[in-house]
């Protein structure tokens, strides 16, 4: 009899653990969250996908442990272990992996703002030249087009003298 308490106790103890891992792995999942912003969908996604990991592990603790016999106490076991993480260590852990998170964002914003530095002045350096191309190919356009104006003109009154079959000295 003394040797069935001691396993059943075990597994108790057990499943206290298996409720603290549960909790740290929400938490983990929390600060996923916290890093990268999802949608709602994606939220519930990843809740069922944390439920069915739990229930797999808590289901093959028991085959382990018990012989798949389910017992009142794993689930109770459990939730207390899930109810000591959320109010003990859940707090102090989702605190520091908040400041955490917001000195690397801190850390990443400079060093892309001191790495954007010389990448814009580069581009400033870059535009000189081509601000100086473009208005070159403006004027060159301009010309085109005046020199243009000026074929469709000539070959306009051409055209009129022909049709008119009197030729008229033009002033240029």
């Amino acid at each position: 009899m003394n040797q069935v308490v001691n396993t059943q106790s075990g597994l108790f103890l057990t499943c206290i653990l298996i409720g603290v891992i549960m909790g740290m792995l929400y938490d983990l999942i929390r600060i996923f969250r916290k890093i990268i912003p999802h949608p709602n969908w994606s939220v519930q996604v990843e809740d069922t996908i944390y439920w069915i990991c739990c229930a797999l592990i808590g289901f093959s603790i028991l085959y382990m442990h018990n012989y798949g016999q389910i017992r009142f106490f794993v689930f109770i076991g459990i939730i207390l272990g899930a109810i000591f993480y959320f109010c003990t260590f859940s707090i102090v852990f989702m605190k520091f992996a908040t400041w955490l998170i917001e000195v690397v964002k801190h850390i990443l914003r400079t060093l892309i703002h001191i790495i954007s530095i010389p990448i814009k002045w580069m581009i400033n350096v870059v535009k000189i030249p081509l601000r100086m191309l473009k208005r070159f190919g403006i004027q060159l356009d301009n010309k085109r087009k005046w020199k243009m104006k000026k074929l469709q003109r000539r070959l306009y009154f051409k055209n009129a003298d022909i049709k008119s079959g009197v030729k008229y000295k033009r002033t240029k």
